[in-house]
Formats: structure tokens, C-alpha cells, sequence
């Protein structure tokens, strides 16, 4: 599967972020670099983000730090 705007190949974190963040039922992601600069974030502050809410116990993201 690939970003739908620059076509780059998603991972788990990618889909997890676009599913917890836009749409649960979406079909179609970003990738976290696109998807950062649809919301007006930093690369950055998306992956703190996805850290955040692994601790909280969200079921969306595998375990480990979120980096690429």
C-alpha cells in the first residue's frame, strides 16, 4: 500500500496515524510525512504523538518508539 498524495510504501505507524487521525474506516492513507503537513505539524510532533498514545493503550500502533 502507498501514500495516496506522494506515493511513498506505508507502514503500520502510517496507517495507524492516518486511521486515529483522520478517518477509522479509511481505506486509503498518508504517509507520516504527509499526513504531518495536511495537519500544519511537524514530523516530529506526529511521532510524540503516536509515542503518547501507544501509552495510553491505543490498539492502532504496534509497540516500539515511532521513528524512521
Amino acid at each position: 500500500m502507498t501514500c495516496l498524495c506522494c506515493g511513498k510504501e506505508l507502514d503500520a505507524l502510517d496507517i495507524g496515524a492516518h486511521r486515529k487521525l483522520i478517518n477509522r474506516q479509511a481505506k486509503e492513507f498518508l504517509c507520516r510525512d504527509c499526513l504531518a503537513k495536511d495537519l500544519g505539524w511537524e514530523r516530529k510532533f506526529l511521532d510524540e504523538m503516536i509515542d503518547r498514545y501507544r501509552r495510553w493503550g491505543c490498539t492502532l500502533f504496534p509497540q516500539g518508539k515511532a521513528k524512521e
